[in-house]
């Protein structure tokens, strides 16, 4: 056996292959955890950029609950472009249950129990929107869904109203 034979590579080309590998692995963890990071940072910023922006209107008597049960909602969008109103959730409140509806940009959803008409205000807007068939509503919450890239993203519920009967 002769060890004087044997070939190592050199402190140089060991130097070189650690820096390429280093580089390489900084660009893989570069190309995969910073758009996840920034995807998070964008998400927060939206939502609380939505939750200052969407509000229901409490002076007004809109957003109240008629004798026959329809339950009205007056919705105000602010000024702020960068909210990309899809939707919002509407929480509404009867004894201990609640339920959820879904008001779209453009209401064509009807189904259910209950139906929806109107549409979502725009940038400065006041919007009302009857639901039909909540008799016994005490409370309604809503909760602004916007468009975050090519997802959307369900923000917190807002202010909490307490519904009174319509004027």
């Amino acid at each position: 056996m002769n060890r004087l034979n044997k070939k190592a590579v050199s402190a140089v080309v060991a130097t070189v292959l650690i820096i390429m590998i280093t580089v390489a692995a900084v660009g893989i963890i570069w190309a995969a955890i910073i758009p996840m990071v920034r995807d998070s940072l964008t998400k927060g910023t939206v939502c609380n950029d939505a939750l200052s922006d969407v509000s229901l209107v409490v002076d007004g008597g809109y957003t109240c609950l008629g004798s026959d049960g329809n339950l009205s909602l007056q919705i105000q969008k602010g000024p702020n472009a960068k909210v990309a109103l899809v939707a919002v959730d509407a929480v509404i409140f009867t004894g201990g249950d609640s339920k959820t509806k879904r008001i779209n940009i453009t209401n064509t959803w009807n189904g259910g129990t209950s139906n929806i008409s109107g549409s979502l205000p725009g940038n400065n807007e006041f919007k009302t929107i009857l639901l039909t068939n909540f008799t016994g509503a005490t409370k309604v919450k809503i909760a602004p869904v916007v468009s975050v890239g090519k997802t959307e993203e369900l923000c917190a519920a807002t202010q909490e109203v307490v519904l009174g009967p319509c004027k």
